[in-house]
C-alpha cells in the first residue's frame, strides 16, 4: 500500500499565505485581519482583484480570516502558501 502526502496534512507552524479576492477590497477589512496582512488592489482584465499577504499562525487563525472574508461578501480567487 503506497503513501501519499496530503496538501492538508502539510500546515506546520507559521506560513506567509496570499489570498486573491475578485473586487477592490477596503482598507477597513485590514482592521478585521491580524496585523501582519496587507491589501494591494490592481486591475486584471478590467476587473479589480486584490491580494492579502501575510502570516498566518495556524489553521485554525486561516479559517477564520477566509470567514472573515466570505461574510464580507466577496468572491476568493486563490489561496497561495508563499
Amino acid at each position: 500500500m503506497s503513501s501519499t502526502n496530503s496538501v492538508f496534512n502539510s500546515f506546520q507552524g507559521n506560513a506567509t499565505y496570499q489570498i486573491t479576492i475578485e473586487g477592490k477590497v477596503e482598507p477597513f477589512l485590514l482592521e478585521m485581519l491580524p496585523s501582519s496582512f496587507k491589501i494591494t488592489n490592481a486591475k486584471s482584465g478590467g476587473k479589480d482583484i486584490s491580494s492579502l499577504i501575510g502570516k498566518v499562525e495556524d489553521q485554525a487563525q486561516l479559517a477564520g480570516i477566509l470567514n472573515t472574508i466570505y461574510n464580507t461578501r466577496m468572491t476568493v480567487i486563490s489561496v497561495l502558501k508563499i
